[in-house]
C-alpha cells in the first residue's frame, strides 16, 4: 500500500525487514519530533517566550508511565513519596499525556497534600517542565530525549517495570535498580557529588543513532521534506 515506510533508526529498519517488510520501501529519516533541528525550534517557541519560573528548592521532575505497560504501580507511588520526603526537594509530577498514566484520587490525596509536591496540569508542555527542573526521572518514554537535548540528567529506575528499553545500559541515562539506589542518586545530584555518566559524547552518539537518522550530515527535517516532495535521490539512508 505504501511507496515508502519511514522509520527513525537503522535498528528499526532491520527489525522491520526481519518481520518481512520490503527493504526497498523502508527509509531511515530519524525522528521529526525529537531531532536536533525541531528540538531547537520547539525550545525557542516555548522557553523563549514563556519560561517557567525556577523553584528555590532542588526540583525533581517525574514523568509517570502508562500504568498498564507492565509497571509496578505500588513501587512507583512509594518512590514518589520517598522523593517528596527528602530535605529541600520539590517534586513535580507529570501524568502521561496518553492512555492510563494519571494518579487516582487516593494517590493524589496522598501526594498532593505535601507542600513540596506539585501535580502538574496536562496542558503544560514537557519542554517547559524539563527546562525548570534540575533532574528528570523517566523510564521507557521518549520524553527523555527532550531532557538530553536540554542537558538535564535523567534517572532511569529500571526496577519499576518489567520491560526492556533502549535507554537501559546505554550510558546516556543513569540506571537504578531499586528504591534505595534511586534516592541515593537524587541526593548525589542535589549535593553535586554525583558520579553519573555525563559524557556528552555518549549522549550525542545516542541521540544521533536514535533520533537524528544516524548521520551527522543528515538534516532530518529536510529529509522528510525531500521525501514528501519526491526528491528521493537526496535521501541519506
Amino acid at each position: 500500500w505504501f511507496t515508502k515506510y519511514v522509520v527513525q533508526s537503522r535498528e528499526q529498519k532491520n527489525v522491520s525487514i526481519d518481520y518481512g517488510m520490503n527493504a526497498n520501501k523502508l527509509v531511515v529519516l530519524g525522528s521529526a519530533r525529537f531531532c536536533k533541528e525541531w528540538s531547537a525550534i520547539n525550545y525557542d517557541l516555548l522557553c523563549g517566550t514563556s519560561e517557567l519560573s525556577r523553584k528555590e528548592l532542588f526540583t525533581i521532575l517525574f514523568f509517570l508511565p502508562h500504568w498498564d505497560y507492565n509497571v509496578h504501580r505500588n513501587k512507583c507511588i512509594s518512590l514518589l513519596e520517598k522523593i517528596s520526603s527528602l530535605n529541600n526537594v520539590h517534586l513535580d509530577i507529570k501524568a502521561h499525556t496518553r492512555g492510563s498514566g494519571a494518579l487516582d484520587l487516593r494517590e493524589k490525596e496522598r501526594l498532593g497534600s505535601r507542600s513540596n509536591v506539585t501535580i502538574l496540569d496536562e496542558e503544560i508542555h514537557s519542554t517547559l517542565l524539563v527546562n525548570s527542573a534540575d533532574v528528570v526521572v523517566n523510564f521507557g518514554s521518549s520524553v527523555a530525549f527532550e531532557a538530553m537535548r536540554q542537558g538535564k540528567p535523567v534517572i532511569n529506575p529500571m526496577y519499576l517495570h518489567d520491560n526492556r528499553t533502549f535507554f537501559d545500559h546505554s550510558g546516556a541515562v543513569l540506571d537504578t535498580s531499586d528504591e534505595e539506589s534511586t534516592l541515593n542518586c537524587v541526593v548525589e545530584f542535589q549535593s553535586g557529588r554525583s558520579s553519573a555518566p555525563r559524557q556528552l559524547h555518549i549522549i550525542n552518539e545516542f541521540l544521533l543513532y536514535r533520533v537524528d537518522g544516524g548521520s551527522r550530515e543528515k538534516d532530518v527535517l529536510q529529509s522528510y521534506l525531500d521525501l514528501l516532495s519526491g526528491h528521493e535521490a537526496q535521501l541519506l539512508n
